[in-house]
Order: structure tokens, then C-alpha cells, then sequence
């Protein structure tokens, strides 16, 4: 009986999607990963707080606009090391922040 070429890829298709999808292989981020991970968060954390200090002391101007924004911006790209849903939460943030300060602060 001859061997049809999609039996003889499909024990490694199989074999492959078993130790991709098994828990106990899967591997941590990397450390520079996980760095630019909580990186992203402490940078998105300080543009929140930035902005709501300078709100609270009444001295948020367009001086403090586009520094904040790129601080926000800079947070959200970095978010995009992190995985899972946390990931999603610290882009959310970060666009959040980066789209209010942008659109809002006149």
C-alpha cells in the first residue's frame, strides 16, 4: 500500500500540536521579555499618575501634552511584550491615557 503524502505529515502535525498545546512544556517569557513587560506597566502606571497629580494642582497645560502622550505611547508599544491578558489591559490603558491627553487637553 503506498503512502499518501498528507498520512506521513500529519504524525507531525499531530505530535506538534500536542507539545504546543501541552502545559507543562511551555516555556516562561524570556527575561528581557518579562523586563519590557513590567517596563511598559511602570511607564503607562507613571503617565496616569503624572496626569492626575498635574490635574489635581490645576497646572496641566499643552507643556505637559505631548510629553505625557509620548509616555503613554511609548508604555503601549512596550505592552506588546507582555502575554495574555495582560497584555490587553496595559495596551487599553496606555491607549486610553495616550488618547486623552491627544484629543482632550486644549
Amino acid at each position: 500500500m503506498q503512502e499518501r503524502f498528507y498520512e506521513r505529515g500529519s504524525c507531525v502535525q499531530k505530535n506538534c500540536a500536542i507539545l504546543g498545546v501541552h502545559p507543562s512544556l511551555r516555556q516562561k517569557l524570556p527575561q528581557w521579555r518579562s523586563a519590557l513587560g513590567v517596563t511598559s506597566i511602570v511607564i503607562t502606571f507613571l503617565s496616569w499618575f503624572g496626569t492626575a497629580i498635574l490635574l489635581s494642582l490645576g497646572s496641566l497645560s499643552d507643556n505637559w501634552e505631548w510629553p505625557l502622550a509620548l509616555l503613554a505611547l511609548a508604555g503601549t508599544i512596550l505592552a506588546f511584550a507582555l502575554r495574555g491578558a495582560s497584555r490587553m489591559e496595559a495596551i487599553a490603558a496606555g491607549f486610553l491615557m495616550f488618547a486623552g491627553l491627544t484629543f482632550t487637553v486644549s
